[in-house]
């Protein structure tokens, strides 16, 4: 006799029924095979009583096996030992395990070297911005330092002006005014003395005098043309002219021309240094 146990379970066992049928000839074949076999039933055919048990015996067996596994294993339900089969799917899974720990453990590393490049990239991206401000920053103080130095040396080079004192006479112009009693668009500009002693006391002649409305226009070999909105180098740009712009005279103050102008059909006035620009 084999030691493995085969029983069939079924809720009804009828004399000559299908179902019941097949499970009687299970009986017989498992039987006649050798193996230890039972069958099981809630209802039972009274012809099959010496075939078929109560399910009653099925559970009092299964607690009977169950009181032993706890007695042998100081109180506790035993364990069955997986067979061969069982073992090896538990390998299986142990392998399958291992390996997805190894992926995980190389999808890690490369995420962290992914993200040591993008530092580095930004780090060298910041660096190479930082220096192009820095080179557009120091371009744009070079020239200002170049304009206030070219203004500078406008104003050292230019001629020194002499004022002769003269009687005035009706229809001339009057001295430090700039303006002409008889023509009102001739201005004489304000000019510093000079010390006619230390000029070999050469006969001082007075500077020509311009008329307003004379035109001239832009000229600069070193950028736009600034024109200002008062007599000095330190007063706000009101524009930026490119060579070749009309300017219409106004006035004078020392080296700077009162001008007049025409911007986007706009007629402005302001200041232009007399090294910016150059007579039609």
């Amino acid at each position: 006799m084999r030691k493995i146990k085969i029983i069939q379970v079924l809720p009804t066992i009828n004399y000559g029924d299908a179902v019941s049928n097949d499970a009687l000839n299970i009986y017989n074949f498992l039987k006649r095979k050798g193996y230890k076999t039972l069958i099981y039933a809630e209802n039972i055919d009274k012809k099959l009583k010496d075939k078929v048990e109560k399910i009653e015996n099925l559970k009092k067996q299964r607690d009977e096996l169950r009181e032993k596994l706890k007695s042998q294993n100081n109180g506790e339900y035993g364990t069955i030992p997986l067979d061969d089969k069982q073992s090896n799917n538990k390998e299986i899974e142990n392998d399958t395990g291992g390996k997805t720990g190894k992926i995980k453990e190389m999808l890690v590393v490369v995420l962290s070297a992914l993200a040591v490049v993008i530092i580095i990239i930004i780090a060298i991206t910041a660096f190479r911005i930082k220096n192009e401000s820095m080179k557009v920053s120091e371009k744009i103080e070079n020239k200002q330092a170049q304009e206030e130095k070219t203004e500078k040396e406008a104003d050292q080079k230019s001629d020194i002006e002499v004022v002769v004192s003269t009687p005035q006479t009706p229809g001339t112009a009057t001295q430090g005014t700039g303006q002409n009693s008889s023509d009102p668009n001739v201005v004489i500009p304000q000019t510093p003395v000079l010390d006619a002693v230390a000029q070999g006391n050469q006969q001082a002649k007075p500077e020509e005098e311009i008329k307003k409305g004379t035109e001239y226009y832009t000229k600069s070999t070193k950028g736009p043309v600034n024109i200002r909105k008062t007599s000095s180098k330190n007063s706000p740009i009101q524009d930026e002219l490119p060579d070749g712009v009309v300017l219409k005279f106004i006035g004078k103050e020392g080296k700077w021309y009162r001008v007049s102008y025409t911007v986007n059909n706009q007629t402005k006035e302001g200041f232009v240094h007399v090294s910016q620009i150059k007579k039609k």
